[in-house]
C-alpha cells in the first residue's frame, strides 16, 4: 500500500492519489489536492517547470520505517527529486526553457520525506489518513516555487502613457 501510494504521488494524478486515502471527494483536503494537481491552476511556463521537475520524482519505502498496529499502520515515503532549488537560484535565467534544460543536466537530487499513515478498510484495504498533513503539502513545495523570471513586458504592453506629459509645449 504504501509503494502504490508513493508512485501515485509521482504519477502527480489526482485520482490516483485520492483513490488509496480515506478522503470523501467533496472534503477539504480532496478539493486542495485536486486543485493544486490541475494544469489549469499554472501559467503555461509554470506547467512546464512543474512537468520537468515531476518527470524526475521517484518513490521510495523506508522498510525500516513500517509499523502495523492491528488496523492502523505508518511507513516514511521517500520521495526523491532533482534538487530544482539548487537550480533555480544558482543560475541566472532568461526563461523557463533555460530552467528546464538546466534541470534535466542537473545530477543533484533532494528528498522530501512524507510519514503516510494508513487505516485499514474493510472494503478497500489500506487507505492513507493524513493527506491533510503539513509533511504531504511538503511535497509539492516546488510546485509554486519562484522561478525569479520576470515577464517579457513588450508582450503584455500595448501601449504606454507617462504621467505628467503633455503634447502641449
Amino acid at each position: 500500500a504504501a509503494q502504490a501510494f508513493g508512485d501515485a504521488i509521482t504519477s502527480m494524478d489526482a485520482d490516483d492519489i485520492l483513490s488509496l486515502t480515506n478522503e470523501d471527494d467533496d472534503s477539504d483536503a480532496a478539493l486542495v489536492i485536486q486543485t493544486a494537481l490541475s494544469e489549469d491552476s499554472y501559467s503555461d511556463d509554470q506547467n512546464k517547470f512543474i512537468n520537468a521537475v515531476s518527470d524526475t520524482m521517484v518513490a521510495t519505502v523506508d522498510e525500516d520505517s513500517v509499523e502495523v498496529d492491528d488496523d492502523k499502520a505508518s511507513a516514511d515515503i521517500v520521495i526523491t527529486m532533482v534538487d530544482y532549488e539548487s537550480v533555480v537560484d544558482d543560475g541566472d535565467y532568461d526563461n523557463v526553457d533555460d530552467i528546464v534544460s538546466a534541470l534535466g543536466d542537473c545530477e543533484d537530487t533532494t528528498d522530501v520525506t512524507f510519514t503516510a499513515e494508513f487505516k485499514y478498510d474493510e472494503d478497500d484495504g489500506w487507505l492513507v489518513s493524513n493527506v491533510d498533513d503539513d509533511d504531504f503539502a511538503s511535497i509539492f513545495e516546488f510546485m509554486d516555487y519562484d522561478l525569479g523570471i520576470a515577464p517579457d513586458f513588450s508582450t503584455i504592453i500595448d501601449y504606454n502613457d507617462w504621467f505628467g506629459s503633455t503634447t502641449d509645449s
